[in-house]
């Protein structure tokens, strides 16, 4: 295997010191790109410094990006772009690239990643294709898919049919500023696009280099265009649009000062506002008398307007009002209002009508008071802190789902228009000074003002070393720092924030065992003192003014001490900490006060508490308990298979982790043991599981690992859950399953389960993972064949419901286990099937047949014209897809595990109803069969069937009962045939579970006691 030899490093960076800036970094288009040799080494790890990049581009490591179809192909000569590198606290450093690297024959490409990158945006562009990109883990494989898309010509012409050669064709979601459409050569007016996605449709054509107002074409849908020329150009003819004049209404004083109106347009069939459609948004400023002017606008659809200037803003509109209008103009969907309520933005529109027929409209906006605050930033002692960010990002919340601040869209559609850049600038400034971004003064204050009243505030405060403490009611898994604030129209509301010193962090991790190498829960660990790194031997006294809150954990179950230390101290690297130990060993010895001196970074090394030999000194006090700190072969030093089952008999991490190192397994490192994974045994979950396989019987081990080579998390809920399976009769690992993240850096969940039949236990990987329509990918992966997944599915989230029920039955064992799909629909009936491209219907399963060891289905499968799931044919080694055409009846099934219930689903095909019959049939003389008995016979019409029969062998005989669900007519029946032999291993030797046939299908096959006879349950079809 070959790999384009592209690095990306040591090019111009641009650092942003907080993700919010995303939505505006997305329209940066401009890349630069050199090369330089890859770092072997890696370096000590970065201090974390919230606020700032942790990036360093100077040391690198390589990462693969695969670049793929819809079809999951292999996509060569496709551009890879890095938009911005992301460290862990979410600052980012911008990229700049000229000369992207473009994929080899596999569809990858050679990336380097610097040191403290944890996440980065990357696009990619192909031949045909049109870009995609997002932000992925770097932890993972990231991996682009990118579409089929269509290229779009269009000539541009005013009403005397002449060229306009600067004229901006805009289609809708268009992310490429500021032209997406570039000018053809030697064909005045005509403009093409790049590859673009075959869902974008709606298109208008914009011109504002002629001497009148904004000219504009009609709104056009590419898929239909009402007008193109010889050569396939769609023709867009441009007029003058609307002219708007607005004033705020008389509640307003006079002069008016600072502020902006915000403009919104969002049209698609009809002019209705529609999601995915045409968007055009504007801002205007406010003049001194209260008036504003948008001198052309696009007419036939709605435009949508927020204002905000010094002391007022535009009313919000009641959701009742807003359903009026868009009733009453046939604007759009009511339900376009529930995400906004659900919201509830400070800033809601006003809305009216564009008319297809006038030159000028002229609006009214009702206005309402704003708020004030007087913010007031202290330290932990309450000295005042100058020069304080004070940072208010108020949403508004346009129809159609755009979010907006107001005073910040710099980049909307009529700034591509080369719109006076002095104006935005203004208002822009207006808008840091009121709101964005206020500074403290000397005493520690500043006035914000010019905020939405009727909705609560969020904002955060920075300064240089401080940040604000987590907000009291955050979740401790999830902690944020934010800061709140309830405001009252027209008043200055008064609020003190105290701000704590920035300081790096890291996760620290122990365990703590007894002398016998078991694990001790309740044991308390507290820092007293750390060393820097340059003077290990000079100890410094915990200060919480210095190093904040008195650092404490106690030892869990499995003896796991988690907490979180300070890694520098002015500045400094902290390289050891010191810890008082407290708390009970048994019942009758304590540990209390003995000290440690540890690294501050994980060595693999454990603490160890031996119970002094020593009597206590009086019946009242406890044995004293001695504390080391050592190698956990010191205390567990066993032979794999020891280690192996003191690991099923208490399972612990420590034990896990002697087990891998046995083995040499680096690959992965367990961080916590996870019953969640266990769905074998839903009302007593353990982590280790004995299971009994076709190739022995095999220890499964789950938990969560950090994948090695990855950046840490900062909480184990986001690290990937995996599965360690070991040989139970000589403790060798067989291997991990799992242990990984998506290419969207989502970590892939984990689940032990069964599909019915017995021994055929599975692991149930899954992840967030885009390909074409669908959002996840799931494997399925047999425990006694670790090599390489069974089954590899692309599906829709949820998806699929699966049978399981072999680990509860010990007398009888299913034939079959299924898949089944819903798609995008949370529940769909047993009745709905899915649809094949030839027009077949089929169940809505893939089958598992436990006597040939192999999923049958079909590779795609949609319903109607919604896609349910793909299999991955490369990565589902023990996959058969199932032959069959329109005309073929198909019918997936088999013995059950309860009671002899037996159950299928049966599709008939268009036409000509089937017949199901109960037959007893023998041979003839000369070997051909003859039916003995017809015991019932049932019409199935054409659709999705499930039926059902249940056998009970009494001393002379069988009962037999028939359940047929969405069959219309049938009802319960039984029969008393011969007793049946149910020894066999299917219901019909030697066949499919899932199969199909045009004429002729039994579902069941069984002998009889009496001599040639047998039990036929079959379908006809003429």
């Amino acid at each position: 295997m070959s790999i384009a030899p592209f690095l990306l490093t040591n090019v111009p960076q641009l650092s942003l010191s907080s993700a919010k800036q995303r939505g505006m970094v997305a329209v940066l288009t401009l890349v630069l790109l050199a090369a330089c040799p890859l770092h072997a080494q890696r370096p000590k790890p970065m201090l974390r410094r919230p606020g700032k990049p942790d990036i360093n581009t100077k040391i690198t490591e390589p990462k693969v990006v695969r670049v793929v179809s819809d079809e999951n192909k292999p996509l060569a000569d496709a551009e890879v772009r890095i938009g911005w590198w992301e460290d862990a606290d979410g600052d980012l450093l911008l990229r700049a690239i000229l000369d992207p690297p473009k994929t080899n024959a596999e569809g990858k490409v050679l990336i380097s990643v610097p040191q403290g990158a944890v996440r980065a945006q990357i696009s990619a562009v192909a031949p045909g294709y049109a870009s995609a990109g997002t932000q992925y883990s770097l932890s993972g494989e990231p991996k682009i898919v990118l579409s089929k898309g269509q290229i779009v010509r269009v000539l541009a012409v005013d009403a005397e049919d002449k060229p306009i050669e600067d004229a901006i064709p805009l289609l809708e979601r268009s992310r490429v500023w500021p032209r997406e459409f570039k000018p053809e050569e030697g064909s005045p007016g005509v403009f093409v696009s790049p590859v673009v996605d075959l869902d974008r449709r709606w298109m208008r054509v914009v011109d504002a280099n002629g001497d009148g107002p904004t000219r504009y074409s009609e709104l056009i849908d590419i898929r239909n265009p009402p007008n193109f020329d010889e050569q396939g150009n769609i023709v867009a003819v441009l007029r003058p649009g609307v002219s708007l004049k607005g004033r705020l209404d008389d509640s307003v004083p006079r002069p008016v000062s600072g502020g902006c109106v915000e403009l919104y347009i969002r049209e698609g069939e009809g002019h209705r506002i529609e999601r995915n459609s045409w968007t055009w948004q504007d801002t205007a400023e406010v003049a001194s008398d209260g008036t504003f002017t948008f001198e052309s606008l696009p007419t036939g659809g709605h435009v949508q307007l927020v204002a905000l200037v010094d002391g007022y803003q535009s009313k919000r509109p009641t959701a009742e009002s807003l359903a009026n209008y868009l009733f009453e103009h046939d604007a759009g969907e009511t339900k376009l209002i529930g995400s906004m309520t659900e919201r509830n933005d400070a800033f809601w529109p006003q809305l009216f009508p564009l008319p297809l027929d006038q030159e000028r409209i002229d609006v009214e906006l009702a206005c309402v008071p704003t708020a004030d605050a007087r913010i007031r930033v202290v330290d932990a002692i309450g000295q005042p802190i100058s020069k304080a960010s004070i940072r208010f990002n108020p949403n508004g919340y346009f129809l159609g789902g755009e979010l907006f601040i107001p005073g910040t869209e710099g980049f909307a559609e009529a700034a591509r228009l080369g719109e006076s850049r002095e104006k935005l600038s203004n208002i822009r400034k207006w808008a840091t000074a009121a709101y964005l971004n206020v500074t403290t003064n000397d005493q520690g204050i500043a006035t914000v003002s010019s905020l939405a009243s009727d909705t609560r505030q969020t904002f955060d405060v920075e300064a240089d070393g401080y940040q604000l403490p987590v907000y009291p009611s955050s979740s401790k898994d999830y902690p944020s720092r934010y800061a709140t604030l309830d405001v009252a129209p027209g008043e200055t509301t008064p609020r003190t924030v105290t701000l704590e010193k920035v300081r790096a962090t890291g996760p620290r991790e122990l365990t703590v065992l007894d002398s016998q190498g078991q694990p001790l829960d309740g044991i308390e660990v507290i820092i007293t003192d750390v060393a820097l790194e340059d003077a290990e031997d000079e100890w410094y006294l915990w200060s919480v003014a210095r190093m904040g809150e008195v650092v404490s954990a106690a030892s869990t179950e499995g003896g796991r001490i988690q907490f979180t230390t300070p890694l520098e101290l002015d500045g400094k690297r902290i390289s050891r900490l010191k810890l008082f130990l407290k708390g009970n060993v048994g019942r009758r010895a304590s540990v209390f006060g003995e000290r440690l001196e540890i690294p501050v970074r994980d060595d693999g090394r454990v603490i160890v508490l031996t119970v002094s030999e020593d009597p206590p000194r009086d019946e009242h006090s406890y044995r004293k308990v001695g504390a080391r700190y050592v190698r956990p072969e010191e205390v567990i030093d066993q032979s794999p298979k020891q280690l192996l089952e003191r690991l099923v008999q208490l399972p612990t991490l420590i034990v896990l982790k002697q087990l891998l190192a046995t083995a040499n397994f680096t690959s992965a490192t367990p961080i916590e043991l996870e019953p969640r994974c266990n769905s074998l045994k839903l009302s007593d979950r353990t982590t280790v599981e004995l299971v009994e396989t076709e190739q022995g019987p095999r220890v499964v081990v789950l938990c969560r690992v950090q994948p090695a080579g990855a950046p840490p998390a900062e909480r184990t809920s986001q690290l990937p859950e995996a599965a360690f399976v070991f040989d139970a009769k000589d403790a060798s690992l067989k291997g991990m399953v799992g242990g990984w993240s998506s290419g969207k850096g989502h970590p892939c969940d984990l689940s032990l389960t069964d599909l019915g039949p017995r021994g055929d236990y599975f692991f149930q990987v899954t992840a967030s993972d885009e390909n074409g329509p669908y959002s996840q990918l799931q494997q399925w992966t047999l425990v006694g064949q670790l090599d390489s997944p069974a089954l590899t599915v692309f599906s829709h989230r949820r998806d699929p419901a699966w049978s399981a029920d072999s680990y509860q039955t010990d007398k009888l064992s299913a034939e079959f286990g299924y898949l089944e799909y819903s798609g995008t629909k949370s529940k769909r009936g047993r009745d709905e099937p899915g649809w094949l491209e030839s027009g077949a219907k089929v169940p809505r399963k893939i089958f598992w047949d436990g006597r040939q060891n192999k999923f049958i289905g079909l590779p795609e499968l949609w319903v109607e014209s919604e896609p349910l799931y793909k299999v991955d044919i490369e990565r589902s080694s023990a996959f058969e897809p199932l032959k069959v055409s329109p005309d073929d009846i198909v019918a997936g099934g088999g013995r059950r595990s309860y009671e002899n219930w037996h159950a299928w689903d049966v599709a008939i095909p268009s036409g000509e109803p089937a017949q199901l019959k109960l037959l007893l049939v023998n041979k003839d003389d000369d070997g051909k069969e003859q039916v003995v008995k017809e015991l019932s016979s049932w019409p199935l019409a054409s659709g999705l069937h499930f039926v059902q029969l249940n056998v009970t062998n009494g001393q002379d005989d069988a009962k037999i009962e028939l359940r047929p669900f969405a069959v219309e007519g049938a009802v319960d029946q039984k029969f008393t045939v011969p007793q049946i032999l149910l020894d066999v291993p299917n219901s019909v030797s030697q066949t499919a579970v899932l199969r199909a046939a045009e004429k002729q299908l039994d579902l069941l096959r069984y002998a009889t006691q009496d001599e040639g006879v047998t039990l036929v349950w079959r379908l006809n079809r003429n």
